[in-house]
C-alpha cells in the first residue's frame, strides 16, 4: 500500500486530553519527535506539545493507530496511552518564556512491541528541519500546512488529526521581535496548542525572487504553535497561549486569525535535558 507525504504527516500527531486534580478535562495536540540522533541506538522518541497543556494536568491520555502486518495504518484500530504521574514523565523548557513541553516516548513504544502491539506513527526529525540555506531560499509569505485537533475535533472512529491550511505571516528566516518565532495566517482555536506547522509544496512553488520551480515536491517542519493575538471589543491587542479547553469565549476578545509558532531549531535545547534525564534513570 503506498502511503503518500500527507498521509504520513497524518500520524505524526496524537490528540492529548489532560485531566487536572479536579477531574477537568482540557485538549491540546502533541507530536511525536526524534532527539538525540548520535545513531539508531541512542535515538530518543520523545511526545512534544506546549509547556501550557500539560502544566496543570495531573494524568494525559491520547491514542495511538495500530499497525498491520504488511504495514499500513489499521483504521479504526488505535490503542489508548495514559500517563498517570504527568509531573515526573514530563520536562518543560528551561527558559520559563518558551512555552514547550517535551515526554519520553521510547519506553513506552518499545515495551508495546515487546507485547507484539506496534504502533502507526510517523516521528518526525531534524531531518524534516530546513536547513540554513533552505531557509534563506523561503519567501516572505510561504504555504502552510497546520496538523492538531481544532476545538478537540478529530476522526475519533480512525484516530485522525485535523489538516488546516494558511501561510507565514512573517518571513520564517527573521525572528519577530527578537524572539525565535514566526507568525502564520490561519485560524487557530482551542486544542491547536502544540500542533506542528509545515511548509508543503507539492507540484510547483515560487521562490523568494519570484522564480517559478516545478516539479516539486518538498516538506519542512518549521514549528510548534502555542499562542494567538485577540482582540478586545475596545480595540486592544493580546497576546494568549491557544485555550487547551473548548468551552465558550467571551465575545469582547476576539481570535484574529494569527498564530505564534515557536521555530523548529528551539527543540534542540531539551537534548542537554534529556540526556541528563537518562543518566538518572
Amino acid at each position: 500500500m503506498e502511503i503518500g507525504l500527507i498521509q504520513r504527516l497524518m500520524h505524526c500527531t496524537v490528540r492529548i486530553e489532560c485531566t487536572n486534580k479536579d477531574g477537568e478535562c482540557s485538549f491540546g495536540t502533541g507530536f511525536l519527535f526524534v532527539l538525540l540522533e548520535k545513531n539508531g541506538a541512542d535515538n530518543v522518541p520523545v511526545f512534544v506539545t506546549n509547556k501550557h497543556v500539560l502544566e496543570n494536568g495531573i494524568k494525559a491520555k491520547f491514542q495511538l493507530t495500530l499497525q498491520k502486518n504488511d504495514g499500513s495504518p489499521d483504521f479504526g484500530n488505535h490503542w489508548s496511552i495514559d500517563f498517570d504521574n504527568l509531573s515526573n514523565s514530563c520536562l518543560y523548557h528551561p527558559d520559563p518564556e518558551i512555552d514547550l513541553a517535551i515526554f519520553p516516548a521510547g519506553k513506552l513504544i518499545n515495551e508495546a512491541a515487546k507485547n507484539g502491539i506496534n504502533f502507526f506513527v510517523t516521528p518526525l526529525s531534524k531531518a524534516y528541519m530546513p536547513s540554513q540555506s533552505t531557509i534563506e531560499s523561503f519567501s516572505a509569505m510561504e504555504n502552510i500546512l497546520m496538523i492538531g485537533y481544532p476545538n478537540a475535533l478529530w476522526d475519533s472512529v480512525n484516530n485522525l488529526p485535523i489538516i488546516r491550511r494558511g501561510v507565514t505571516a512573517t518571513p520564517y528566516d527573521v525572528d519577530y521581535e527578537g524572539k525565535r518565532e514566526f507568525l502564520i495566517d490561519a485560524a487557530c482555536f482551542p486544542g491547536s496548542s502544540g500542533s506542528p506547522v509545515f511548509i508543503v509544496n507539492l507540484g510547483s512553488k515560487v521562490d523568494k525572487s519570484g522564480n517559478f520551480h516545478m516539479p516539486i515536491n518538498e516538506m519542512h517542519f518549521l514549528g510548534v504553535l502555542y499562542a494567538g493575538p485577540q482582540q478586545t471589543i475596545e480595540g486592544d491587542i493580546h497576546v494568549v497561549p491557544i485555550p487547551t479547553g473548548s468551552k465558550s469565549i467571551s465575545v469582547s476578545a476576539i481570535p484574529m486569525n494569527l498564530g505564534f509558532v515557536i521555530k523548529s531549531s528551539v527543540l534542540y535545547d531539551f537534548e542537554p535535558l534529556l540526556e541528563e534525564r537518562i543518566k538518572l534513570e
